[in-house]
């Protein structure tokens, strides 16, 4: 306002202000150009409606050429503006697009989906659609038919590959624990494969061997008690990895450290071989093949079964999960050092055969327990702090409550012709 007052008046009554001349489109070449402009900036053609000349401005008659796929651009009816195709109504006066009532609008362009990549099933890269070949292997790009069946082809080679790799890691891990636990000397050379995958019953055909067995049987044995008519007619000795890694895994840690206590009775049988351990027989008849481990308490013992019995402990050991609950000590595996008591146990097959294990069993530390009514009758494992119990009925007895302090080391065969 003080500057107008300078100029002795009000602004606008001095200086006019010209009204904007409208835009106008070029007939030849369709781009817009500003109203000021007597002649197209493109294509130098001069303005129909004079421009800066001073003639009235024609009004656009249509919008400049929309591109493929786009939807054209269109002037509005009221003020001449040009709006873009996409809107609805002019932006200026708010005036509705005259088109969309049904003017023809350009179709837009689809895109071509692109197609699916592909697996070479040379290498299995997976590879671009646009590509022809493999970039790493140059394998040309299968037909449809072609690709499901090498697909299917690949599909079952690395199958083969992971049961391969498989028996791989399972022979490695398999190898590792036999290293950890090493196999009695009397077995020999058998290979790994053959220890793990099968059951060896091999026959004790020495005669200084086989004597070991008949005296065994007489010295843990009264007289009195020495069934009459008794024939040892075979001894395997069984060759079980399996169960020998079981066993010596335990046997090693009821070795480790002080040890366990000393047994409150020491077996029979184990006194039997013992003498003979301790007088080098063992290495010169090959009975054992390994010295039984003292800080264990190891032992010799007896287990009588049944002929069908027999051939399941050979693949599988002794296995207290099914054994009866109705046993005086409990559902436990028992053992004896008294060849009548474990005999007791026996039946004879169509032949007369009788069936009856030598095993080795890790006593552990043992409880004596004198008679039946201070253990349960369904008991599954010894009382507190002991490993085994030591039964007394009319016989001693020796009850374990896990397989792997177990393992059945020979087999005898015999009969009783009386």
């Amino acid at each position: 306002n003080s500057f107008c007052t300078l100029l002795g008046g009000s602004f606008r009554s001095r200086f006019r202000v010209m009204p904007r001349q409208p835009d106008w489109n070029c007939p030849k070449c369709g781009h817009l150009v500003f109203g000021s402009k007597p002649s197209c900036f493109k294509c130098g053609t001069t303005n129909p409606a004079g421009g800066s000349a001073g003639g009235a401005i024609a009004p656009p008659t249509a919008a400049p050429p929309a591109a493929a796929g786009k939807v054209p651009d269109w002037p509005c009816p009221n003020c001449n503006i040009i709006v873009f195709g996409s809107k609805p109504a002019c932006f200026k006066c708010g005036a509705k697009n005259p088109g969309s009532a049904g003017a023809p609008v350009a179709p837009a362009v689809t895109a071509t989906p692109k197609a699916a990549d592909w697996t070479c099933p040379t290498c299995a890269l997976v590879v671009f659609a646009s590509k022809p070949a493999c970039p790493k292997c140059q394998t040309p790009r299968p037909t449809a038919s072609a690709t499901a069946v090498d697909l299917s082809k690949r599909e079952a080679e690395l199958k083969q590959r992971e049961f391969e790799l498989e028996q791989r890691l399972a022979g490695a891990a398999a190898t590792d624990l036999v290293a950890a636990v090493p196999r009695p000397a009397a077995w020999g050379s058998a290979t790994t494969a053959q220890a793990l995958d099968d059951v060896i019953l091999e026959p004790v055909t020495d005669a200084a061997q086989f004597a070991c067995f008949s005296a065994l049987v007489t010295a843990s044995t009264p007289d009195t008690k020495v069934p009459k008519g008794f024939k040892l007619l075979k001894v395997w000795r069984v060759k079980n990895t399996a169960l020998w890694v079981q066993f010596g895994t335990l046997r090693q840690l009821f070795s480790a450290g002080t040890g366990k206590k000393r047994l409150p009775y020491i077996p029979k049988t184990t006194q039997h071989l013992d003498k003979r351990v301790m007088a080098g027989a063992e290495d010169a008849s090959g009975l054992s093949g390994r010295a039984l481990a003292t800080l264990a308490n190891e032992a010799f013992l007896f287990h009588g079964t049944k002929p069908d019995i027999a051939k399941i402990i050979t693949a599988q050991g002794f296995d207290e999960r099914v054994a009866s609950l109705s046993g005086l000590f409990g559902g436990g595996v028992y053992f004896a050092d008294n060849f009548a008591k474990s005999n007791a146990y026996t039946s004879a097959d169509a032949s007369g055969t009788r069936h009856m294990f030598v095993a080795r069993v890790l006593l552990g530390d043992m409880t004596d327990v004198m008679s039946s009514s201070k253990m349960p009758r369904n008991a599954r494992r010894a009382p507190d702090g002991f490993d085994t119990v030591c039964g007394l009925s009319n016989a001693h007895e020796f009850i374990v409550y896990d397989r792997r302090q177990t393992y059945p080391e020979f087999l005898m065969e015999y009969a009783m012709t009386a």
